[in-house]
């Protein structure tokens, strides 16, 4: 009788555990298949990340060299004209532009499109630019450049000071009857930001014709550049002319 008992209770305990693994097995399996689901999706998810950040990058990459594009031809194709106008009326000049151009594009050309361009780089290009202004307009242009050497290597969007110049010479200097003259400047806030501006003393905000796609495509770069870390003011200048002042974080490039 003992035996029956005891070979019932075994029994018993074998279904129990049998039943258990029954009800707990499929549990574990579905547990386990989420698991490998679950991994499965977010491999999926970030490979799929990885992919748009990539294509946003080739993106921005592309946005950025076309805004550089429509910055460049118009002050090169003038220029060649210039000089192809010295050129037929047998003016000495013609060769000293030349040569500025040379210098301008040999400082130019390195740049565009260089996400590690500093203000050194910059106030080069600029330099070499106002030197062709300089040629075309000798008696209705002077420019002064202020910018200490510790700030020249720090990171600084490719192109950017150029466009201001650019925008002063073109909105400001030349619709000018004596011309003007222009001032770029740079220095470090207390709070550490870095403070770059272009001043002319020309026709001033009231006479000159709203800013045009210079400015407008300098906007959409600070953004690229530094998200909503940049900050772009416009204001007038006494007696008259106007002050472009660019801000934006410093950073070593």
């Amino acid at each position: 009788m003992f035996e029956v008992l005891k070979h019932e209770g075994r029994l018993s305990g074998f279904l129990l555990i049998s039943g258990t693994v029954l009800a707990v097995g499929p549990l574990l399996a579905l547990g386990a298949l989420y698991r490998e689901r679950d991994a499965q999706a977010r491999a999926q998810a970030l490979n799929f990340e990885l992919e748009r950040s990539q294509l946003e990058r080739q993106a921005l990459d592309a946005r950025l060299r076309l805004l550089h594009a429509q910055i460049e031809p118009h002050f090169l194709f003038n220029t060649l004209a210039n000089i192809q106008a010295l050129v037929e009326a047998g003016s000495p000049q013609a060769p000293k532009v030349l040569d500025s151009l040379i210098a301008y594009l040999r400082a130019a050309m390195p740049r565009l499109g260089d996400p590690s361009a500093t203000l050194g780089n910059e106030v080069a290009l600029v330099r070499a630019y106002l030197e062709l202004m300089l040629m075309r307009m000798p008696d209705r242009l002077t420019f002064e450049i202020d910018v200490p050497a510790a700030l020249e290597g720090l990171r600084f969007p490719p192109m950017a000071l150029l466009t201001l110049v650019e925008n002063a010479i073109r909105h400001g200097i030349d619709p000018a009857e004596q011309g003007g003259r222009i001032v770029v400047r740079a220095r470090r806030e207390a709070e550490g930001m870095l403070v770059a501006s272009v001043g002319d003393s020309g026709v001033g905000l009231r006479e000159t014709r709203t800013p045009g796609t210079g400015l407008a495509n300098l906007r959409e770069r600070l953004a690229m550049f530094f998200g909503d870390g940049a900050l772009l003011e416009l204001t007038g200048a006494e007696p008259h002319g106007v002050v472009v002042t660019l801000r934006c974080p410093p950073a070593r490039a």
